[in-house]
C-alpha cells in the first residue's frame, strides 16, 4: 500500500472487503495508517469505506482505529467509516465530533 499509484493503493485498502470477518486486521489497519496522510479524494473515500464495511464485523476494531487517529484521518474518512456507528457509541470512546461539511456555494445563499 506505498506504491506511487493511486489505484493499486485504493484497491490494496479495499480488496478485503468482501472477507468479512476473515479480513485480515493488521493487513486492513497497516495499509490504512500508511494511507492516512494522503489527500487525494479517491484514497480518503477508499479509507473510509474499508473501514465502515469492516465495522458490521468488528465495530470496537474500527471505532477504536478512528478514535485513535482521527486528528490523523481525514472527516471525510472518518465521517464514511463511522457512519453506522452510533454518535453515543463515538462519544463514549472519545471522538471529537468530526467538522462539518462544507456545502459548496454556501455563501451564494
Amino acid at each position: 500500500a506505498r506504491t506511487p499509484h493511486l489505484w493499486l493503493r485504493r484497491s490494496a485498502i479495499l480488496h478485503q472487503n468482501a472477507y468479512k470477518a476473515a479480513t485480515d486486521r493488521a493487513r486492513l489497519e497497516r495499509y490504512v495508517l500508511a494511507n492516512l496522510a494522503d489527500d487525494d479524494f479517491f484514497i480518503r473515500k477508499a479509507i473510509g469505506w474499508a473501514l465502515r464495511a469492516f465495522q458490521r464485523e468488528d465495530s470496537d476494531f474500527v471505532v477504536a482505529l478512528c478514535v485513535q487517529h482521527q486528528a490523523a484521518m481525514s472527516p471525510l474518512s472518518f465521517r464514511e467509516a463511522t457512519k453506522h456507528v452510533p454518535p453515543e457509541v463515538l462519544a463514549a470512546a472519545g471522538a471529537a465530533p468530526p467538522p462539518r461539511r462544507r456545502r459548496k456555494n454556501a455563501d451564494a445563499a
